[in-house]
């Protein structure tokens, strides 16, 4: 059984105060604590620790927004909503920037407003004690680190090893090494993507707040059906984001594995009129678990942006140290300016995070990519594997 989850609740309103509480404790998951000013919450927070804060933002001793820059000067990263009335964006903005999680408008049916406020709520507490999991395993796995090295050391000193006892630990401490290492920068790659993540959502809720708010003033306006249609594509944008966040969030958590170059695109599905060719030595290459993932969005691009493309051509070019791995087509191609532009964050139509997770994913183990065709005759993306990152299969 999960422990319950403390909560403390700030608003002058005893009515909200009490009607919150209830909703909560009810369920079972949560204990409240109710105050109507922040010095007395800064009092109970002193007497006690809490999972989560929720405050107004209106207040007669200090607003939300200044409760907020106290607690996280004193008290960290204790997870923070804004649950207030006031729709003003510079709120907003003001709060997104002293490092509010969440950020909710009062109004509207109440029951759906308080599930609401709970499913944030746990969100929050999950998303803290899965960074504070994280954070522990990183320090055990430097702890172990370190006492691995220095059993090494310890062994080399007593020279009565054999050498091929001696290779076989100085291969398994070179595997170590690489696996430490993916695993650091697997870190910052998740650390980076729950960044961009809860940017591009906070944003596109300010777009659908807006526009609710001109949809309840305005509901006789038959400029209403445009308004709707900028707010399905709000929806539809977050919507994208979410799932494109959730294929990645196992990115670098498994240590890179050996994946033979064919499986990378056994489950791609080519629309029917692209002819698809393969050319393909017996290889393999030494890559995050998840690189099947850079095909689907090479592939995604093709579609999306090579117009009029009717052939796709997959290859390798094993050479003296560095394998090419190529993804061809026939379509539209890519302008010489816009060749490193592609791979950056935010750049393209769409969420302007598929490529730029490309080069993040191959990266992890090594890899790089480049953009390599001709405008007007067709994009060529290669990628390339480092020398000890690949090897032939079924080879002596």
């Amino acid at each position: 059984m999960y422990p319950m989850i403390s909560i403390l609740f700030v608003d002058d309103e005893p009515g909200i105060l009490d009607a919150v509480r209830m909703y909560l404790e009810d369920t079972g998951l949560c204990r409240v604590d109710t105050v109507q000013s922040a010095s007395e919450a800064q009092e109970k927070l002193q007497k006690r620790p809490y999972d989560a804060i929720i405050a107004d933002y209106i207040m007669p001793d200090v607003d939300g927004i200044r409760f907020l820059q106290i607690v996280r000067k004193q008290y960290g990263d204790i997870p923070f909503i804004l649950y207030t009335g006031v729709d003003r964006e510079e709120v907003l903005i003001e709060a997104i920037n002293n490092g509010v999680n969440f950020y909710l408008q009062k109004g509207g049916d109440p029951l759906p407003q308080f599930a609401e406020l709970l499913h944030i709520i746990e969100q929050a507490v999950e998303k803290k004690k899965a960074e504070q999991e994280l954070k522990k395993r990183n320090e055990d796995l430097v702890s172990a680190n370190q006492k691995l090295s220095q059993a090494l050391q310890e062994l080399t000193a007593t020279k009565n090893e054999l050498d091929e006892r001696n290779q076989e630990l100085t291969r398994q401490q070179e595997v170590l090494n690489q696996s430490h290492k993916a695993l650091k920068e697997a870190n910052k790659q998740l650390n980076l993507l729950s960044s961009i993540t809860r940017h591009d959502i906070l944003n596109r809720i300010m777009v659908l707040n807006g526009y609710l708010s001109i949809i309840r003033e305005e509901s006789n306006d038959p400029a209403i059906a445009e308004y709707l249609n900028v707010l399905d594509s709000a929806t539809n944008a977050i919507k994208s984001q979410i799932a494109f966040t959730r294929i990645y969030q196992d990115l670098g958590t498994q240590e890179p594995q050996w994946i033979p170059v064919q499986s990378l695109v056994s489950t791609l599905r080519i629309p029917e009129p692209v002819h698809f060719e393969k050319r393909l030595d017996d290889i393999e290459i030494y890559a995050d678990p998840i690189t099947g993932n850079v095909f689907e969005n090479l592939l995604d691009n093709t579609i999306r942006h090579g117009s009029h493309v009717t052939r796709i051509r997959y290859a390798t070019h094993p050479g003296p140290g560095t394998l090419s791995i190529t993804w061809e087509d026939d379509g539209a191609g890519i302008a010489e300016d816009e060749k490193e532009k592609i791979f950056g964050r935010g750049y393209g139509k769409n969420t302007g995070l598929g490529l730029f997770l490309v080069r993040e994913i191959l990266s992890l183990t090594g890899i790089g990519i480049r953009e390599t065709g001709k405008e007007g005759e067709g994009a060529r993306f290669e990628i390339l594997v480092p020398e000890g990152k690949w090897r032939y299969r079924n080879r002596t």
